[in-house]
Formats: structure tokens, C-alpha cells, sequence
């Protein structure tokens, strides 16, 4: 194939595809939003309510919606410069508007706290066959969209999507932590613990585990395994206990460089996964003393707890591992572990793992 062929069309294609991705969608939506297909709509509520949805209508791309203006319940029209949308009428007179100019939807801006009047707003709707559009009343007071989860005969608005609130969800991550994390513990595990305890034994003799408390769901405290891979003191200072791992830290043996550098050290905690404590997926967990620290330097800290705590994750995956020095580094950690409960899937997790798998042979820089 000529190189100067191969060449041009990859340009031609790369050029094609950039106008399409920008131009193709507002162009349908013209095509299918045009004419009679445009749908007069028509906003119910006061002057200051209108501010809310302002820049929603501004920027909207062409989806067929025609706002003609507003219906007001309040008998003082505000002057031009207060909204861009002209006032068509009150509400007592929302029928006739709905009627004469045709309108094909209702927004709803605000209940004004009376079961009376959004009746009437609603009675008025079904007669005249309007849709109707309500807007969420909460928004104002949150700076992040809301989500609507039906419960019963209830809906509720949670902040953030959380697909492993689904009992399903939860059935196929447990399956896969149950499929993954048996075989290394029965197969695995044991030759590991020998290699291991040779290691400990000429270079610094004791426990071949390290037990800690580490917070879990819930915020729920339960003990995590782990290879030691520090000198063993018979009384330990609190203070040391609590101190987080460094880059040059004299508590670790050159050996014990090695499993943390390697991850070998985390093997124990498939003991933690096949038990319920954990996840091969999910926040790091920390030490309840960091949990008081953490929460007061980043305020969504405590979400992170609405899962179950990983060996691995997307924020280490991402190189957000080991000493946490400074707060930066804190909330872009918080960031991935939340980015990482919104947006899990089955898939997310196996390339997670696979990812991480390879790092047990290819350890990142960050990784000591």
C-alpha cells in the first residue's frame, strides 16, 4: 500500500471525524427538532425562579424546545433588565395561554409550598394535553447534580451514582472476589508464606504477618494482613504504629523493601477478601487514627467508606500510593476512590486487577 495514500487518508479521516464529532449531532437534532416538530413550552413560577434555569436554556443545543416566556404568579412584573424571558401572562390565566398559543409543555419552577397550587398547575396541564416538566427543588442547594433512585412508593436524591448499591452488582463483585482471591489462597499463598518466612528470618526474625485495625464499610473496623516488612519490636510505640511508611524508612529491612516494592506484602489480605473485610477493588483502607486525620483535611473523606475497601485501586493504579505527605495528594486520592464508586462496572474491576498484576513484576516508581 503506498505510504503517501495511507497517509492522506488517515488525514482525511482524522479531519472527517473531528467535524463530525462536532457539527453531526447539532445537525440532526436541527433536522429532527424543526418545524412541526418544535415543541412551544411555557415556564410556570416567578420572575427569580427563572434565574435557575436561565443558563440551561441558553445553552441547550436544538432539542425542539420553543420557551415562550413565562407565567407569572406574582402581580409586580420586574423590570426588563431582572430576566431575559418576556412574561406572557399570570397563572389564572394559564389555560387560555396554554390554549391560544398552542403550548405543547409545562415547566414547573418551584412548588411555592402549596398542595393547592401545584394541583391546580397539574389539573390545568392534563386538560390542555401538556407535558409536564418539573424542576428538582433541591438543586439550588447543591452544587453537584442529583440523582433520582425510586424506592417503593417514594423517590428519593442521592449525589452521587452508586451502581454497587444494586444487590446485583454486589452478588457479581462478590463472585469475582470469591473466584479470584480461593485459588491464591490455596495455591499461592502458602509457597509465598515460606519464601517469605526465610526472607524475615535472616534478615529480621518475627511475625511472619502484621496485624493492624483498619477501617472498612461503613467505617467499620476489622483487622488487615499483611506480610511485615518491618523490624519486630516486642512493645512498639503508639506513635510508630500510627506513623505512615516512607521512602527511606529505617523500620524496613531491605527485605521487607522488596515485598512492599513488589506488593508481595498485600498477598495476606486475599485472607480478608475470601472473609467479607475486603475487596480485590476498592479504597485503600486506612488506620482509624488517619480516618480523624483525613476527614478534616477533605470533607467528602468519609464517602469512600459506602464500599468495600480494596487490596488495589483505581487511585493506585493511577500512582496515588504509599506516604501521603501533603493535602493535594489526599484529594486527588479521595478523587479517583470516588470516581472509582460512581463509575464501577465488572470490567473496571478485572482491568484493575490485571493492571495490578502486572505491577507485582513492573513496579510503578511510586510503589516502596
Amino acid at each position: 500500500m503506498s505510504r503517501i495514500f495511507l497517509g492522506v487518508y488517515v488525514i482525511n479521516v482524522w479531519v472527517v471525524l473531528l467535524l463530525i464529532n462536532r457539527y453531526l449531532h447539532d445537525w440532526l437534532a436541527t433536522v429532527a427538532f424543526s418545524g412541526a416538530n418544535t415543541v412551544n413550552t411555557v415556564l410556570v413560577g416567578s420572575a427569580s425562579s427563572v434565574e435557575q434555569v436561565e443558563d440551561w436554556i441558553q445553552n441547550q443545543p436544538p432539542i425542539g424546545m420553543q420557551i415562550l416566556g413565562l407565567v407569572n404568579y406574582d402581580r409586580e412584573e420586574p423590570t426588563e433588565n431582572d430576566i431575559d424571558i418576556p412574561i406572557i401572562g399570570h397563572v389564572s390565566e394559564l389555560a387560555d395561554i396554554l390554549h391560544e398559543k398552542d403550548v405543547g409543555q409545562v415547566i414547573l419552577l418551584e412548588s411555592r409550598r402549596s398542595r393547592s397550587w401545584v394541583t391546580y398547575v397539574v389539573s390545568t396541564c392534563y386538560r390542555e394535553g401538556c407535558r409536564l416538566l418539573i424542576l428538582n427543588p433541591w438543586e439550588e442547594y447543591f452544587n453537584q447534580p442529583l440523582t433520582a433512585i425510586d424506592e417503593g412508593d417514594h423517590t428519593f436524591f442521592t449525589m452521587q451514582v452508586e451502581p454497587l448499591e444494586n444487590p446485583f452488582n454486589r452478588f457479581l463483585k462478590r463472585a469475582i472476589d470469591i473466584a479470584i482471591s480461593l485459588p491464591v489462597v490455596v495455591f499461592i499463598l502458602p509457597p509465598l508464606c515460606l519464601f517469605v518466612a526465610v526472607g524475615q528470618m535472616l534478615q529480621a526474625p518475627g511475625p511472619l504477618v502484621y496485624r493492624q485495625k483498619r477501617s472498612g464499610l461503613r467505617g467499620r473496623k476489622f483487622t488487615i494482613f499483611k506480610f511485615r516488612s518491618m523490624f519486630h519490636y516486642e512493645q512498639p510505640k503508639e506513635r510508630d504504629e500510627a506513623t505512615q511508611a516512607g521512602k527511606q524508612d529505617t523500620r524496613i529491612f531491605s527485605f521487607g523493601h522488596f515485598l512492599r516494592r513488589s506488593s508481595l506484602d498485600e498477598f495476606p489480605q486475599f485472607l480478608n477478601v475470601l472473609k467479607g473485610n475486603m475487596s480485590l477493588v476498592g479504597p485503600r483502607p486506612h488506620m482509624p487514627e488517619h480516618d480523624e486525620e483525613f476527614k478534616e483535611l477533605v470533607e467528602i473523606y468519609r464517602t469512600r467508606h459506602f464500599v468495600k475497601p480494596g487490596i488495589t485501586g483505581l487511585a493506585q493504579y493511577r500512582g496515588y500510593r504509599g506516604e501521603i505527605t501533603d493535602p493535594e495528594l489526599l484529594r486527588e486520592r479521595i478523587r479517583f476512590d470516588i470516581e472509582y464508586i460512581n463509575n464501577w462496572s465488572m470490567w473496571l474491576d478485572i482491568a484493575l486487577i490485571l493492571r495490578t498484576a502486572l505491577q507485582v513484576f513492573i513496579p510503578p516508581d511510586s510503589a516502596y
